[in-house]
């Protein structure tokens, strides 16, 4: 066959694709890839025209909801595009088809790899790429990014999109993207309308009915149902008329959700679980079931069908569970699936609550709430899956005298679960995320603006403390372990005050932690270590930040109460490569430095590159530092915020310090004054010296900084983190009794 004869098979091929005529181009596919053996081409020749027909066939396979055939065929195309020499087009295509079905198929982590090369490889090609194949790319890579979360990410590759020109893709993307963007409805509306007809005219149903689809939920969204379901209605017609496809699916699942608050349940739950069937039929890993399962469940809890809504809400936790490895590897590739699993943990709360089941609350609030965590620390020691302990037992395990506070802070609401000595209690807190974080940043500017010898303005203090212990009583605790979620790891929680007068933080010590099954991992390790601190401090900045005279003087503090401290790393000797030299042997470590933890920014500590230059040294270097340390004190600024997680907390240079491997954490909310800083300090280390537990040595410094007049503002700020307990219960044995039972 000559070079014309091949090329002439490869543009019919083309064609029916492009009139998405996917059946008979999936069975022309073979047929022309045998074609090609006979040909008389050169061998790069060859392999462009094989890549080619075999990316048709994915992209074809694809379109008939044969993910799996669509992966292989793509495997096959990305193979032959290797073999053309440099950068090309082929290859480009074949990453992107790739990458389109390890989506579908759940492989997250492997998709994003094979979207990020292939808009590499196309910005590499310059004018010789093809405008169709870059448009194409950027739609289904912004379209991954934002449902995977990644907001900030995909909204860069809807600019993009959003001036796009062209044909009737070009329209289609383009009102797709400036929707996204945040276009007000009315124009958003009018562009699908125009791909609508367009598409019609053309008899391209496929376009035609994501276009009558994203209409629908627009109208919806103005608060218009009934256009809504008449647009969503023609939707399903058009999509139903060709094969079964994930647009498909997601239509359904917009029918359900509108119908669902039209009240219509019946009709509602019809529509969701022929959502569910594509889905588990085309995408059986995708995380988009999350919310269908979830929309299933909340119909049948309003039909007090609560059998069948656990069984969807615990399918779909099961299925994340299942998934989440292949989702990403960094924390915020997770945000978009982690908060369609703590949606259903949420949902899962109120129906374990409502039936009084305490023990599958508790279970379902360690599951939501540290799953990070637990995955993180696994490394260091075998953390056991939460479902494997039995919370009650957990409790009972606890010492009567420490008051647990487990909280789980859901987008609608937050949940507590509280008690000592073997009883449990639940309660539900009508109050949001967004509001709860908002309220909490009240209460730190009250404490903020107020000189710290004085009293702060406590309105906001008092409202917080009204709703998260209201019915708790602390007295006769011999310590509060608080297990914080979302919003809540930013409270200084031994700060809230009491109705009869005084702070929490009077009654008893208060620390936090990110869950009981996790605080195994955080009993600290005793292998051989090198005695003493290791401290650094005062890193020479030279004129780019304030000096900290107060920062030497607190390592002058430990060395004399602490005689076999190793020489403390000081000026500019306070470098990233000598603290990371030393962190893994250490007993104790003190860091006295400036910090940062500004919004938008990964926090750091800074220290020196040894000749008067800021190092900037980040959570992800911290956090893959083996350490042995039983308490790292961070007496810089803000070391315990961060960006928030989903759910996890905040990403802090003190959380870095625990998945590293520290037993317990001592870090700051917020800047305190250099002086109080150094008071807090020395009085800590001098209790530590006397032989007081850590537990003990951070309670008493602060009621001795509140006995010198000092505010909430000073002593408040230190925020103790890790397994601070072992000295004082169970918690560990019980742990380690029963991760032996479960193995």
């Amino acid at each position: 066959m000559t070079s014309e004869a091949a090329l002439f098979n490869v543009m019919v091929l083309r064609a029916l694709v492009d009139e998405r005529r996917y059946d008979q181009a999936f069975k022309l596919a073979p047929t022309v890839l045998d074609s090609l053996r006979a040909s008389e081409v050169e061998p790069e020749a060859d392999a462009t025209f094989r890549s080619t027909v075999l990316g048709f066939a994915a992209i074809s396979a694809y379109g008939l909801g044969r993910i799996p055939e669509s992966l292989v065929y793509a495997e096959r195309s990305v193979a032959e595009g290797r073999r053309i020499s440099g950068p090309n087009l082929s290859l480009t295509r074949a990453l992107g088809n790739r990458a389109l079905a390890k989506e579908a198929l759940g492989d997250l982590v492997s998709a994003q790899e094979d979207y990020a090369a292939a808009l590499a490889m196309a910005g590499e090609l310059g004018d010789d790429t093809d405008p169709e194949v870059v448009q194409t790319l950027r739609t289904n890579y912004a379209d991954f990014l934002h449902n995977r979360g990644q907001h900030a990410e995909a909204q860069v590759l809807l600019g993009l999109l959003s001036t796009a020109h062209g044909d009737l893709t070009a329209l289609s993307n383009t009102a797709w993207a400036r929707s996204i963007l945040g276009e007000p409805e009315p124009e958003a509306i009018a562009r699908f309308e125009d791909a609508l007809r367009r598409a019609k005219a053309e008899g391209k149903l496929q376009v035609a009915g994501v276009a009558a689809s994203n209409i629908g939920m627009l109208y919806f969204d103005l608060g218009e149902p009934d256009r809504a379901l008449a647009y969503l209605t023609e939707s399903s017609d058009l999509l139903s008329r060709e094969a079964e496809s994930e647009n498909l699916a997601i239509t359904e699942y917009n029918l359900g959700v509108v119908l669902q608050q039209a009240g219509r349940l019946d009709d509602s739950v019809a529509h969701l679980k022929r959502a569910l069937t594509l889905y588990l039929k085309l995408t059986p890993r995708s995380l988009k079931i999350l919310r269908v399962l979830r929309h299933i469940a909340m119909a049948r809890i309003v039909q007090h069908d609560f059998r069948r809504a656990r069984a969807a809400l615990r399918r779909g936790i099961a299925l994340y569970e299942q998934v989440r490895p292949d989702v990403g590897h960094r924390e915020d590739e997770h945000s978009g699936g982690f908060d369609s699993y703590r949606a259903l943990i949420e949902l899962h709360l109120y129906l374990s609550m409502h039936e009084g089941w305490i023990d599958e609350a508790f279970e379902l609030v360690e599951r939501g709430r540290a799953r990070y965590w637990a995955e993180t620390l696994t490394p260091l020691v075998s953390v056991p899956e939460p479902e494997r302990f039995h919370p009650q037992g957990i409790v009972d395990a606890t010492a009567p005298d420490v008051l647990l506070l487990s909280f789980f802070v859901g987008p609608n609401a937050t949940f507590l679960i509280h008690g000592r000595g073997g009883h449990l209690s639940s309660r539900r807190i009508d109050i949001r995320a967004d509001k709860l974080r908002a309220l909490i940043q009240d209460m730190t500017f009250d404490l903020l603006a107020t000189p710290s010898r004085r009293g702060a303005r406590e309105d906001n203090a008092k409202a917080l403390a009204a709703m998260l212990l209201r019915d708790i009583d602390p007295s006769g605790a011999r310590a509060v372990l608080v297990l914080p979620d979302g919003p809540l790891w930013a409270l200084p929680f031994d700060a809230l005050p009491l109705p009869g007068g005084g702070y929490l933080g009077d009654t008893a010590p208060v620390v936090a932690a990110p869950g009981i099954h996790v605080l195994r991992a955080m009993r600290g390790l005793q292998p051989d270590a090198a005695p003493g601190p290791v401290v650094v401090a005062r890193p020479d900045l030279g004129a780019h930040l304030p000096d900290l005279p107060g920062a030497e003087r607190q390592a002058e503090v430990i060395a004399g109460l602490f005689p076999a401290t190793r020489p403390p790393l000081l000026g500019p000797a306070a470098t990233w490569p000598a603290l990371r030299a030393a962190l893994p042997t250490a007993t104790h470590v003190h860091v006295a430095a400036h910090a940062t933890a500004h919004a938008g920014e990964e926090p750091a500590v800074l220290l020196c590159d040894g000749a008067g230059a800021p190092v900037y040294v980040r959570v992800a270097d911290i956090s893959t530092v083996p350490l042995i340390a039983e308490l790292v004190f961070l007496a810089a600024c803000s070391t315990s915020l961060g960006p928030t997680s989903s759910g996890e907390g905040l990403i802090s240079i003190g959380r870095a310090f625990l998945f590293a491997g520290a037993r317990c954490v001592i870090g700051t909310l917020w800047p305190v004054p250099a002086d109080e800083t150094e008071l807090m300090v020395a009085d800590f280390y001098r209790r530590l010296a006397c032989g007081a537990t850590l537990l003990d040595a951070l309670h008493q410094t602060k009621r001795a900084m509140r006995s010198r007049g000092l505010s909430p503002r000073t002593w408040a700020a230190f925020q103790g983190v890790g397994n601070f307990l072992t000295e004082v219960d169970a918690v560990t044995a019980f742990i380690e009794r029963h991760a032996t039972e479960a193995e």
